[in-house]
């Protein structure tokens, strides 16, 4: 007996349509007149433009897998409206020997003049779904040109207003654009900042997300690809001469009349994204881009929006900078503790100039694009925190007692996951063995006659259901433990794997250390001097694949995975009192704003102190209030007075006691200059060492 494949779709329930339980009934009674089986695949609400539709795609399984001999449609559009498809369907229904059948156009696809007959029948479908989507562009853009929105997201700076408009004699709703005053001067704000020498995408959000904020639509902050896209928008552009020559001159469709571009009103794409589904890309050649009039005010003059797409033209084609592949051990594995985005490797322009080296920082990607308002995570000097992951690598790597009870923990963990699994799996196992021992008990008992046959057909009708039912289980679950890969933990190999870490990294070329690293590690969170290792392990075959020499550490295991935390020692450089200065402020997680103000100076003043650049020395009422709040010993700070002469002795007396050195002469009876002297180094001749520090100290307190 013959099994027809039924194909029914609907792209919209229209009254003067064909609806689905229509086409279904119409083929079910030819197949209930022919004698046949059927199985029917619906797809309600699926466009016939391609044939990437869920029940079409099922039905075309089972035709490969032999469990359909014909297809039955009400009408051929309903199986494809694309002539290229419906041809290229027919010649596979012909290599499989299958039939194919249409109720309203009674085609018999085994003879030349009915495969012609059904290629003409195929072409005027194509021809009037073309038509159709040639009546709808011109029906979208006449909306445009009166406003109506034609659906998708609402662009910053404009909101929608529904009313209701009497079409031939009907009530018909329209959605119509309506601008929002106060965020199109924030749009104006954009292009200015943008425009402004040093101007760029990634300054304009700083800027926007930087208290007082300026939010989006949604009410979060910007980021760089949104900027972009407001940039890019001739939503915004006032339809002068200046923007239809900018247009014209790179190939898109104008829509409306020279004439119309006569300054006042804005701009809208329409064409411009491919649809959604299995585009190749994400927008249309320029060529079929339509640009339209809008009935909305412009925003930004056609010069000023001009300028901006060929200041972002113009920075698209810059060349790439330098390369950094050989740099950031850590790169795709390092993220941010505070916002948990990624950490990009930076080389910083400036070079130290005794050695010529340049330095490379990871720094938090969301800071970076969006600015400190929406994360205050820091950056951190890349040498500093690559050594530090290297070093708790190799100590993990070395130290077998730490090894073993990290992946003997990692184990059980896994064990824990896998066992309900394989219980499972034995239980399904167990109970499809019974069903197969009764049906053989049955079988045997039909050949004795000891039970009435029809109750021993209708058992094993049941048994069959439920085997069915069973071994479907079995299979949805050892699909789930293929693709989860597991593979029992043997912990003497893993650990032997990883002790070669040791041997073989510092002996290896940057990428194949880098691929090495990435087969050990799942992601590394720093976050205020503090790194967390999530360390997992992978099988030898994804070692491979990330770089030859990385077999080495590679083990046949995955999902094992522990996190080691550690708190980052940086190798911090306390050599002259600038940097101690900042490095104090650091400890107390202070900003130099911050620590200025609770100090008493400004914050160029502070900035040039930790630069080593200002004569903090000549501060002393300063110096106390810096010690003061960042809790530090004056001795700490200029770290001059760890030796035992006097010109130490008497610089840490006067900073302690917070005296300039005009205070100090003054109590000594000496001149300013004098005072300085002694501090170099000079030795006081007509005074004691020992009595001038005492009487310093006697007067400042008295």
């Amino acid at each position: 007996m013959l099994t027809a494949a039924i194909y029914t779709r609907q792209s919209k329930d229209k009254k003067d349509s064909c609806s689905l339980e229509m086409q279904m009934e119409r083929c079910i009674a030819l197949c209930q007149a022919n004698g046949w089986d059927w199985k029917v695949y619906s797809d309600p609400g699926r466009s016939g433009k391609d044939l990437y539709r869920p029940a079409f795609q099922k039905m075309m399984s089972d035709i490969k897998n032999q469990k359909i001999n014909v297809v039955l449609v009400y009408r051929i559009d309903r199986i494809s409206r694309n002539i290229r498809d419906f041809f290229n369907l027919m010649e596979e229904f012909k290599q499989l020997e299958i039939g194919f059948r249409s109720l309203t156009e009674n085609f018999d696809t085994t003879t030349p003049l009915g495969r012609a007959m059904l290629g003409l029948v195929a072409i005027f479908a194509q021809l009037e779904r073309e038509t159709t989507a040639e009546r709808v562009r011109d029906n979208m853009l006449d909306r445009a040109r009166e406003g109506i929105w034609n659906g998708g997201p609402v662009n910053y700076g404009f909101g929608l207003k529904k009313s209701v408009t009497i079409v031939n004699n009907k009530e018909k709703n329209i959605t119509a654009l309506e601008p929002i005053q106060e965020q199109l001067e924030n749009v104006e704000r954009f292009f200015e900042w943008y425009l402004k020498p040093g101007g760029s995408v990634r300054r304009n959000v700083h800027k926007a997300n930087s208290p007082p904020s300026i939010p989006t639509n949604n009410g979060k902050p910007w980021a760089c690809n949104q900027m972009t896209r407001l940039l890019r928008n001739p939503i915004y552009c006032t339809a002068d001469q200046d923007a239809y020559e900018y247009f014209s001159e790179i190939g898109v469709e104008i829509a409306s009349d020279p004439s119309e571009f006569d300054g006042i009103r804005g701009l809208m794409w329409y064409n411009r994204r491919k649809p959604h589904g299995r585009a190749s890309t994400k927008f249309r050649d320029v060529d079929e881009w339509i640009l339209v009039i809008g009935n909305w005010p412009g925003t930004v003059p056609g010069k000023t929006f001009v300028a901006a797409q060929r200041k972002l033209d113009g920075n698209k084609e810059k060349p790439p900078r330098a390369a950094t592949g050989k740099r950031g051990l850590l790169a795709w594995l390092l993220k941010c503790g505070h916002c948990g985005k990624s950490m990009t490797y930076a080389i910083n322009k400036k070079s130290n100039k005794d050695d010529g080296y340049t330095y490379g920082y990871y720094r938090c990607r969301s800071r970076r694009e969006m600015g400190k308002s929406v994360c205050h995570g820091g950056q951190i000097r890349g040498e500093v925190i690559e050594s530090a992951v290297i070093e708790v690598l190799k100590k993990l790597c070395s130290d077998e007692k730490i090894l073993n009870e990290a992946l003997t923990a990692a184990k059980k963990e896994l064990d824990k996951v896998w066992e309900p699994l394989f219980e499972e799996k034995k239980r399904l196992y167990a109970a499809i063995e019974e069903f197969s021992e009764e049906e053989q008990n049955l079988i045997k008992a039909l050949g004795k006659s000891r039970i009435p046959i029809n109750l021993i057909e209708l058992r094993l009708e049941e048994i069959s259901k439920e085997k069915e039912i069973y071994m479907e289980k079995l299979r949805l679950l050892e699909q789930r433990m293929d693709e989860e890969n597991y593979t029992p933990v043997d912990v003497e190999i893993v650990s032997n794997n990883l002790k070669s870490f040791n041997k073989c990294f510092d002996a290896l070329e940057f990428e194949d250390q880098r691929a090495l690293i990435q087969s050990l590690i799942e992601s590394v969170v720093y976050k205020d001097g503090e790194i967390t290792i999530n360390v997992y392990f992978v099988s030898n075959d994804i070692v491979r694949a990330l770089s030859p020499h990385a077999q080495a550490c590679g083990s046949k295991v995955q999902n094992i995975s522990f996190q080691l935390v550690c708190r980052l020692e940086q190798d911090i450089d306390l050599s002259t009192t600038g940097k101690r200065l900042k490095q104090a402020r650091l400890n107390k997680k202070l900003t130099i704003k911050k620590l200025a103000d609770m100090v008493g100076v400004t914050e160029v003043t502070l900035g040039r102190w930790e630069k080593d650049l200002g004569q903090i020395e000549n501060h002393p009422a300063k110096i106390q209030n810096l010690c003061r709040v960042l809790e530090i010993d004056v001795a700490y700070l200029f770290d001059e007075f760890n030796d035992n002469s006097f010109s130490s002795k008497l610089k840490k007396v006067r900073f302690e006691m917070g005296l300039s050195r005009r205070e100090i002469a003054k109590i000594l009876g000496v001149n300013r200059g004098t005072v300085l002297e002694w501090e170099q180094g000079k030795k006081p001749h007509k005074y004691k060492e020992i009595d001038i520090l005492g009487k310093i100290k006697n007067e400042s307190r008295g």
